[in-house]
């Protein structure tokens, strides 16, 4: 179980290891610790699309 402080909501995963969770008011973002470079894809992308709310 993952939990926040500031969060009410409660995530729970199951078989999971070496995880990465952001957990913000308005973007949830679980990635392998392998992946995490590509963060900056995401980064991109949504600059591209002009979603600059979530970043």
């Amino acid at each position: 179980m993952i939990h926040a402080a500031d969060n009410p909501r409660a995530i729970f995963t199951i078989g999971l290891e070496d995880v990465i969770v952001v957990d913000t008011d308005d973007v949830l973002l679980i990635c392998s610790k392998d992946e995490a470079q590509r963060v900056r894809e995401i980064v991109k992308l949504l600059k591209e699309e002009r979603r600059e709310e979530y970043l």
